[in-house]
């Protein structure tokens, strides 16, 4: 149960953050948009299994049900590889890993059971029943996984593959086949199922894997609190190198050697997509880790493995909760009380989804004037509070990303770009949030700087308080076309005096120079942070910004058009920086 317990049931109560998110997926999912073409994010129409909404009863149940009867599967299925009483055991920490995990099941210990899973069908310790249908089980869940979120299917599927490839002979095509038919049978499927085109899905997944790419480099701030966890995860790496090559199965020295690169290749992507940001995500790098040495220790009796086992699940819960009752039960058996009871029951419901609107109407305080100058228009809340159109009632637009700070590469950035420029996606109205920052200390005038550039030329300011900004979409941009001033080599910490033009906006274009080491460095791991400081304020540059317009004069993200003032821009490492210009029409003040 305590599978299920960590597999929480949301509500738009929240302004920002995973349920914003969630909610953001309820209303794209509702609408029946295209998740290939007309979004672009790694969850698909299966979203709601990593996150169900108490507004949708049947997807609730769907979630609990498929989870729990997935999760209670794979354990008895590991805990019969010996039929002794140390099952128990086994049980047990995959199940405090499990509850030590951020946000839910779905996302990090689905992952982390199919890994073991394949990990045990690798060493031919399975029971019958499971090694039988091992390649139909999980096809099936890496098919749902790529739906619901489709990172987690590519984490998990190398290990698969690595346990499929070990079969010998005319064994190991049959289920490559079996493998392969069941998984893109039923993906299509399902994906047929939710309604959605059938020639969207290629592009759904190409999107899918572009966010991915991207996603490492832009979320990558540190902690300074945290870097002791680099140590553990050092130790960890070496730990789990040792225990595969040591027990790898022996059919043959290239095929041993695949088989280890295979098996080590999640846990790559949990270091770069988990341990990377140094906050509670690191706990789900630590998850496999743990269970992964907890499924060796089991099968093989060492108490090596099982000492390390131990060390690595409590440096896990350490991350997480900082003490063993961040796996307490009684809380989590409270929360899925209430998920079920606000689930299930219309009065509970009602009663949690007035208490949301509330709260938010109580944080936001959005002006009646603007509520109703926007009416049933569509309407797009940045820089992340797309829970406000739920509680005043507003018709919410869907960015393709979703959030802009989600937009981690250039091609990212021109999906919102171009919908924005396009009058038949484009929303009527921008309600903008007054912020100085966005996550990762990022500049939210900087997020997603192409289509920031589109906003800035085809809307303009119709109402502003000390908390939020109206704008309303023009007749026609307000901008001509940009133009080149001049180039500049800065080296790491540099100023760069950059002069405004009247009648323009001035954008600088940054493009770093990166070593091969650095380079290594970033698709091993991570890229060192890139900060671009302006005037007296350092932000955070997502490396897939590098070469975008970002706008340093003649607009304000809290005020819109302003009069330019000189800036000095710095950049962390050695840049080659190019100024440029768009002319606008634009008033100032809108």
């Amino acid at each position: 149960m305590l599978f299920s317990w960590n597999l929480p049931t949301t509500d738009p109560n929240s302004l920002g953050g995973d349920r914003d998110f969630w909610y953001q997926m309820v209303l794209a999912s509702d609408r029946g948009v295209d998740f290939g073409t007309a979004l672009a994010t790694s969850y698909g129409p299966l979203y709601f299994l990593t996150a169900p909404s108490i507004t949708h009863p049947l997807d609730v149940a769907v979630a609990f049900a498929l989870w729990s009867g997935f999760a209670i599967a794979c354990m008895v299925a590991l805990a019969q590889t010996r039929r002794s009483k140390l099952g128990l055991a086994l049980i047990a920490v995959l199940a405090i890993s499990a509850a030590a995990t951020p946000a839910s099941v779905v996302i990090t210990s689905t992952p982390v059971l199919l890994f073991c899973l394949s990990l045990s069908e690798s060493l031919g310790t399975l029971p019958r029943w499971m090694h039988r249908a091992f390649p139909f089980f999980s096809a099936a869940f890496i098919a749902l996984l790529s739906l619901n979120k489709f990172s987690t299917a590519g984490i998990t599927a190398a290990a698969v593959v690595a346990a499929l490839l070990i079969r010998q002979g005319r064994e190991r095509w049959i289920t490559f086949a079996q493998f392969a038919a069941t998984g893109g049978g039923l993906a299509l499927g399902l994906w047929l199922l939710k309604g959605q085109p059938l020639l969207s899905f290629p592009e759904y997944v190409y999107r899918s894997l572009t966010v991915g790419s991207g996603y490492g480099g832009a979320l990558g701030i540190e902690l300074g609190d945290n870097l002791w966890e680099y140590i553990f995860a050092g130790l960890g790496v070496i730990a789990i190198v040792a225990v595969l090559v040591k027990y790898r199965p022996r059919v043959g020295p290239l095929t041993s050697a695949i088989w280890v690169i295979l098996m080590l290749v999640p846990a790559w992507l949990m270091l770069k997509q988990g341990f990377m940001r140094h906050d509670s995500h690191s706990a789900q790098f630590f998850a496999l880790i743990a269970c992964a040495l907890a499924v060796m220790a089991y099968q093989f009796g060492s108490r090596l493995i099982a000492a390390l086992t131990i060390t690595f699940l409590v440096t896990q819960v350490a991350i997480y909760g900082q003490s063993f009752a961040s796996v307490d039960p009684a809380p989590r058996v409270a929360q899925f009380g209430r998920s079920l009871a606000t689930s299930f029951i219309p009065s509970a419901r009602d009663a949690r989804l007035k208490e949301a609107k509330a709260a938010i109407r109580k944080e936001a305080r959005l002006p009646d004037s603007m509520v109703k100058r926007v009416g049933s228009s569509p309407v797009y809340l940045e820089p992340f509070n797309g829970s406000v159109p739920f509680a005043y009632g507003l018709n919410s637009a869907i960015i393709p990303t979703i959030l802009e700070y989600g937009a981690y590469n250039p091609e990212l950035d021109g999906v919102n770009s171009r919908w924005f420029a396009d009058d038949q996606t484009a929303p009527a109205f921008i309600l903008r949030r007054v912020s100085t920052y966005t996550v990762d200390k990022r500049n939210p005038l900087w997020d997603s700087p192409d289509a920031k550039l589109e906003e800035i030329c085809r809307y303009g300011v119709v109402e502003s308080t000390d908390g939020w900004i109206l704008l309303q979409r023009r007749p026609q941009s307000a901008c001509g076309p940009l133009s080149q001033v001049r180039s500049a080599r800065v080296a790491a910490g540099e100023s760069l005096t950059v002069e405004p033009q009247k009648d323009a906006l001035t954008v600088v274009q940054i493009h770093p120079s990166v070593g091969l080491a650095a380079q290594l460095r970033a698709t091993l791991f991570k890229p060192s942070p890139l900060k671009v400081r302006r005037d007296d304020t350092t932000y955070r540059l997502p490396w897939g910004d590098v070469d975008a317009p970002i706008v340093v004069a003649g607009y304000d993200y809290n005020r819109g058009r302003v009069v330019g003032v000189p800036s000095t821009i710095e950049v962390s490492v050695d840049a080659d920086v190019t100024i440029a210009r768009v002319p606008i029409t634009s008033p100032l003040g809108s």
